[in-house]
Formats: C-alpha cells, structure tokens, sequence
C-alpha cells in the first residue's frame, strides 16, 4: 500500500503478513512510522522486510562508515541483511533532523508575520511581491544561525508593522516566547 491509501486506516492484515517497506532517499521519520505502523502486531508473527534502491544503500553506507557501525554494505536493491534496523533508524533521525533544520526558518518567519499582523490593519499582511534577482543572488554565501535568522525576520516585521509596542499581549507573549528559545 502507498502513503496515500494507508495514511490514517486501519488495514486488517493477516496474522502473519509480511510487509515490504521501501525506503526512498530523503525519508523522514513521521512516514517510515506510518508506514511500519500498518502492521499492528510487528513484532508479534508479523515481520517488515526493508528494501531500497542504490542511492538510499550508499547514503547508508556514508552514515555507517562515518559512525563505523557497519562494514561493506552491497549496492543492491534487497539488501537487507547487510544493516540492521538500528542503521535505519539512525539514518531516518538524521534525514528527519536535517528536514527540521531546513524548514526552521520558514516557520519563524511565518510565526513572526502571523503575529506583527495579527487583528491589525489588513493592509499590513500584504507583502511586496516584486522580487530581484540580486535579492537571491547577489550576496555571498555565509553561515548564519537560526537566532540571527529570526533575529532578522523579527526586525523586518516589527518595522514593517509599528513594532512590539503594536502587537496586543498574545501575540507579544508569542514574540517573546520566540525570542527567549532562540
């Protein structure tokens, strides 16, 4: 079964089924779970057997040599026997961290619109939508932490909007809330 038709059902499967899970080359956690959780007795008559292609066994392959916690793992496309579920999982939590990181910025950004524009003027939750090229491409590239992510969204907004002062007492607390975790 896909992830679309097993998403949220209950599929009665035999005692003894066998599932066959692939795993695609950036999967996260929330949907090898899903996925593995179709079997409701795993573990009890009920066995997963993990398969993947070259690409997800190479990545795999990266990690453990990296932690050294599994030798000479075969391109192959069932090739399970070769890494353990403990690889798996290890590799999934990283994929699933690395998503998490990427997505961090968005959500602040986002969280911090939400609030400078929350019960204010309508005009202000619009944004200009006329972009430049030199806005993407024309710094170079740095490293810069979340703190100094949000630390920029949240003066942008801020500006934008007429500032903390302006914001009423939930939207504050959540600014602060935000600004005390970063």
């Amino acid at each position: 079964f896909d992830e679309p038709r097993c998403r949220g059902t209950d599929l009665k499967l035999r005692t003894e089924a066998v599932a066959l899970l692939t795993l695609a080359p950036n999967i996260c956690k929330d949907k090898l779970m899903q996925a593995a959780g179709r079997l409701r007795k795993l573990g009890r008559n009920q066995k997963l057997e993990i398969v993947g292609g070259s690409d997800v066994f190479s990545k795999l392959r990266d990690l453990s040599n990296k932690g050294n916690v599994v030798s000479k793992l075969r391109h192959s496309f069932f090739n399970s026997s070769n890494f353990t579920a403990t690889n798996v999982l290890s590799w999934v939590m990283k994929n699933t961290v690395e998503s998490n990181v990427v997505g961090l910025s968005n959500w602040a950004d986002q969280g911090i619109f939400y609030a400078s524009t929350h019960k204010k003027k309508p005009s202000l939750c619009i944004t200009d939508e006329t972009l430049e090229l030199g806005d993407f491409y024309g710094k170079s590239f740095e490293k810069v932490t979340i703190t100094d992510i949000v630390d920029s969204s949240l003066d942008f907004h801020m500006n934008r909007t007429g500032g903390l002062e302006e914001l009423n007492d939930d939207m504050n607390a959540i600014v602060g809330k935000i600004r005390e975790r970063v």
